[in-house]
């Protein structure tokens, strides 16, 4: 299939793949180094004999049995998160490469449930894990963990919770949860992932139009305005989520985080970069992300040949020194 992204989208679009990398970097090295790993030591040698003569799946319930149910939980919430975060990521990937060939219903279909369920799950073990592994050990767990019997009210709770717990993260709850989750609001993703998925929608805020057929017909003109919607939002949406998986892996790694402060920079310069979020444009944000050049302890001026030289090349030049001083990502 031929790549057919305009170049308009082609920073954005390659924005995305630098934020799905760091995401695919936090998979790799909590993989690398155990990290999604649970060591701790048994009771006695009749445990340690019992649990060697049995199969890997059903080693948990043998812990939760036999008095090692906060071993079994920590066990649990690693293996979670280590596989919501990897099936998360191979549908981020697909929906990629779908949007460089235009099929962009393919596209908004694989966003949907990365976006909507696999998100929160990971949302919720940040906020609270306690009740998450309450309520997926539970008899009736299926249905409780089914997203959309999950009402708005505990949605944007397990939101703002989690936001509570990262100390990067920069949309409020509310507006998490209309991006994932509301009908009602255009610019969110719902009522384009339901257009995708059906090919006739009555729904008010995103009924089919006469004669027409969801995504069936969509021309040049369509097709710009469902790649606007994509590139508008989901760049918001994986730094939002790199930010609560980045909090989650330090509670596993004895709070190591995958963002240095570099990183940081690196993101929130390329962000600001690709949503235009520049001093000339009389947007202050920028002002406020404090960068120290390490060779000399001066600041460096964020300016937005600076910021587009520390995002395509990891490079910034320190106005104390005269040179240009490359960082480890």
């Amino acid at each position: 299939m031929p790549y057919l992204l305009p170049d308009k989208y082609q920073f954005k679009h390659n924005f995305v793949y630098f934020l799905y990398n760091i995401l695919a970097k936090i998979v790799k090295t909590g993989e690398n180094t155990g990290v999604f790993q649970y060591a701790f030591e048994l009771k006695d040698s009749n445990d340690l004999k019992a649990i060697e003569n049995l199969p890997k799946e059903s080693i948990i319930d043998f812990l939760q049995k036999n008095g090692y149910e906060t071993e079994a939980n920590e066990l649990i919430k690693r293996q979670i998160f280590d596989a919501v975060l990897s099936d998360f990521l191979q549908f981020i990937d697909n929906a990629l490469l779908t949007s460089e060939k235009a099929q962009l219903s393919v596209t908004f279909a694989l966003l949907r449930k990365p976006l909507k369920d696999n998100l929160l799950i990971l949302e919720w073990i940040l906020a609270d894990s306690s009740d998450f592994l309450k309520e997926f050990k539970s008899n009736d767990s299926h249905k409780f963990i089914a997203i959309d019997k999950i009402n708005k009210e505990k949605k944007i709770q397990i939101i703002s919770k989690a936001i509570d717990k990262t100390e990067k993260t920069f949309l409020p709850a509310d507006f998490i949860y209309e991006l994932r989750y509301d009908k009602t609001k255009r610019y969110g993703f719902e009522p384009i992932w339901n257009k995708a998925n059906h090919i006739v929608t009555c729904n008010k805020n995103y009924a089919t139009e006469d004669m027409n057929l969801n995504f069936v017909f969509s021309q040049e003109s369509g097709k710009i305005s469902q790649w606007n919607i994509l590139y508008r939002t989901l760049p918001s949406l994986l730094l939002y989520t790199i930010f609560i998986c980045d909090s989650v892996y330090k509670t596993f790694s004895s709070n190591e985080s995958i963002i240095s402060q570099e990183l940081y920079i690196r993101l929130v310069s390329s962000y600001g970069l690709s949503e235009n979020h520049l001093r000339e444009s009389n947007d202050q944000s920028m002002e406020l992300i404090p960068f120290i050049c390490r060779k000399c302890n001066s600041i460096v001026e964020l300016d937005k040949k600076t910021l587009k030289s520390i995002y395509e090349k990891g490079i910034f030049r320190c106005q104390k020194r005269h040179k240009n001083i490359l960082f480890e990502i």
